[in-house]
C-alpha cells in the first residue's frame, strides 16, 4: 500500500496482514497492548499520557472489583460446605 491511498476508501482495503493475537485481546494491562499505542499509532490520534493511567487505574479497579467478588463467593461456598 503507497501512502498516497486515498483516505476516504482507505477503510474499505482488506488488511494486509493478519493481527497477532497479543494484539487483539482486550486487556488494558496487555504490553502490546500499551507498546503498540505508543509507537504504531497515528499521531494525530495517539492516546495521551493522562488516557493511558486512567486505563491502567480502571483495569486495576475492574481486577480489584474481581477479587473482591471471588473471595465472597468463596467465603459462601466454604462455609456451605463446611
Amino acid at each position: 500500500m503507497n501512502s498516497t491511498a486515498d483516505p476516504v476508501n482507505a477503510c474499505s482495503s482488506p488488511p494486509q496482514t493478519k493481527p497477532s493475537k497479543s494484539t487483539c485481546c482486550n486487556d488494558p494491562l496487555n504490553p502490546p497492548t500499551i507498546y503498540l499505542s505508543r509507537t504504531q499509532t497515528d499521531p494525530r490520534v495517539k492516546d495521551g499520557s493522562f488516557f493511558t493511567v486512567m486505563l491502567l487505574i480502571s483495569a486495576l479497579s475492574i481486577i480489584a472489583v474481581g477479587v473482591l467478588s471471588f473471595r465472597d463467593v468463596w467465603t459462601q461456598i466454604t462455609n456451605l460446605f463446611g
